[in-house]
This record gives structure tokens, C-alpha cells and sequence, in this order.
């Protein structure tokens, strides 16, 4: 019970922490760029409540925190599974900056700040692995965390017209076989593992590098930026998603037979 109890704390001390960080950088970007005051008022709303429904999902979790190793509870959070809270906080951060967007230099803070998200993706998972930290919650949360930043930003992007409608479904469709096979594993079979495959690992790293590209094309930065060139990026991502979604369909099926 003290090992939950100082575990719970220590969860509710992180989120509290990564709701001040986030807010804090978002108003410094709201006075920088002078965001309307109507806009401000729902990304403090929408922050505030994803990051009490994010803080119920953890607490929710919480017999999830574990060494893989040893089955050991944690007393409090590794720092491998701090960097994955950090990524979840900084979801609604990003996508109310880039639907703030009306300034190149905006852009590329967004650039920055959606890099930062993304190494935190490769950092995590290399640091559990280096100091044999994995933990059953961290294979969890970095899989919620890689698909949730994928979905908010596509959508995002889609409706901006930086994606094209066969990349977004063809993206789409991944996630939701994903989602899906993972529900019918769980209800047929009462638990689930979050597995996962260099090619899925492969698909998510090609994604997000692309949503990276997509913001230079918008800022129009020589080269890198070209429309040509983010074009062919589009069709070889969407070839690593196509071979990852076929990859996934035969494990689910592996699964449920």
C-alpha cells in the first residue's frame, strides 16, 4: 500500500509539473504571437482536462507499474517513463500551436518543439532498454503516445491540406487495425500485450520525420521544404506504412486464431 501511495504521489507530482510546463510555454508563444484571448481560454480548458483524464488513466494503471524484469513495483516513476508522460502532456500543446500558425517563424518553433517530441520517443525506449528499466506501463503509454500524436496530427494536417486524402486513410486504416485487433485480443483472451515490431517501430519513426518535413514545406524552407521532394517522402512513407499494416494484419490473425 506505501509503494502504491508514494507511486500515486509521485504520478500526481508529474502531471501537475507537466501541466504548469506546458502552460507556461504555450503563454509565452501567446504573448510572442499575440493568439487571440478566445483561443488561449480553450487550450487552458482542454489542457487542464486532458491532463486530469490523463492522470485518472495512469492512476487507473497503476498495478501496471512494473519492472519487467523482476515483477518489482516502482516507488515512483523512471525516467524512461517520465520522458513518456512528457510526450502525452505536450499533445494538446502542439496541436493548438500549429492551429495557431499564421507566422514562419511560428513554424519553425513548432518544428522544434514537435522534434523534441519525437526524440523523446527514441530516448525513452533506449534508456529502459540501456539500464533494463521496462517497465509493463511503459509499453502502454509509448504505444497510446506514438498513435494519439499520430492521430491528432494527421487530422490536423488534413484539414490544412499538408497531407493528401490517400496517405491520411491509407494512415488512418493502419491505426485503427492496430486499435481494433488489439480490443477483440483483449476481449477475447482478457488481456493484452503491447507488442511491438521493428516494422511498426519503422512506420511510426518514417511518419513522424514526414510530419516534420510537411512543416517545412508549409514555411517554405528551400529544399528540405520543396514540394517535389516531400511528395516522394509521401509515397515511401506510405509504402513502410503499407508493409507494416500487412505485417500487423498477419500477427493479428496469428493472435486470434
Amino acid at each position: 500500500m506505501k509503494l502504491k501511495n508514494s507511486l500515486m504521489a509521485d504520478i500526481l507530482k508529474t502531471i501537475v509539473s507537466f501541466l504548469v510546463f506546458q502552460s507556461f510555454i504555450y503563454g509565452i508563444f501567446a504573448v510572442l504571437f499575440r493568439f487571440r484571448y478566445e483561443f488561449n481560454i480553450w487550450f487552458y480548458g482542454v489542457t487542464i482536462l486532458y491532463h486530469f483524464l490523463l492522470f485518472l488513466f495512469l492512476i487507473a494503471m497503476k498495478d501496471n507499474f512494473y519492472l519487467e524484469k523482476n515483477k518489482l513495483m516502482l516507488k515512483r516513476l523512471n525516467i524512461p517513463n517520465i520522458l513518456t508522460i512528457f510526450r502525452l502532456s505536450s499533445i494538446p500543446t502542439a496541436l493548438f500551436l500549429f492551429l495557431s500558425y499564421d507566422n514562419p517563424l511560428l513554424g519553425v518553433f513548432i518544428i522544434i518543439f514537435l522534434t523534441v517530441i519525437f526524440l523523446t520517443d527514441l530516448l525513452d525506449g533506449t534508456l529502459a532498454r540501456k539500464f533494463n528499466e521496462i517497465t509493463r506501463i511503459g509499453r502502454y503509454m509509448d504505444s497510446i503516445s506514438d498513435y494519439l500524436i499520430i492521430f491528432t496530427t494527421a487530422i490536423v494536417f488534413l484539414l490544412s491540406g499538408l497531407i493528401p486524402l490517400w496517405f491520411f486513410v491509407l494512415l488512418i486504416f493502419r491505426l485503427f487495425l492496430q486499435a481494433g485487433g488489439m480490443g477483440i485480443i483483449l476481449l477475447k483472451k482478457g488481456s493484452v500485450d503491447p507488442e511491438t515490431s521493428f516494422l511498426g517501430k519503422a512506420s511510426v519513426f518514417a511518419v513522424m520525420v514526414l510530419f516534420v518535413l510537411e512543416i517545412f514545406k508549409l514555411i517554405q524552407v528551400p529544399y528540405i521544404g520543396d514540394t517535389s521532394f516531400i511528395m516522394v517522402c509521401e509515397y515511401i512513407t506510405g509504402i513502410i506504412i503499407s508493409i507494416s499494416l500487412v505485417e500487423k494484419f498477419i500477427f493479428l490473425s496469428k493472435r486470434l486464431l
